[in-house]
């Protein structure tokens, strides 16, 4: 897996996977995009112990997974240290907990991926 250094805030360090990245970069609503990309710049100056736009998924039982919910987007986090990679991006349907639980899913399977891989990465830098 790639990581990208996406911003080296005070406190964290914000890493996306590229897949990510190019979805953020695909948004063509410009305030949408624009308020992600906030959320993001100041997750790198606070704690991501549920600040108010924070919400632990339970469903990850072997991981301890995030979302961030900068509307109509969810963002699926892993925190390391001082580190957080962005793993996952969907839009929010209305009335969907179909593809809500698919996406919730998709953020558990990936973290589970990527967890050893980026620790060891986070560690080396």
């Amino acid at each position: 897996m790639d990581f990208e250094l996406f911003l080296k805030g005070q406190k964290f360090k914000i890493f996306t996977l590229k897949r990510v990245e190019k979805y953020i970069e695909a948004i063509k609503d410009k305030k949408v995009k624009q308020r992600i990309i906030q959320y993001l710049l100041r997750l790198g100056d606070r704690i991501p112990n549920k600040p108010e736009q924070w919400e632990s998924i339970k469903a990850c039982k072997r991981v301890k997974a995030f979302e961030l919910k900068p509307k109509p987007y969810r963002l699926g986090c892993y925190v390391f240290e001082d580190a957080i990679l962005v793993v996952h991006v969907w839009r929010v349907q209305k009335n969907r907990s179909v593809d809500k639980n698919k996406e919730i899913k998709k953020v558990c399977e990936v973290v589970e991926e990527v967890k050893d891989g980026f620790e060891g990465f986070v560690r080396g830098v």
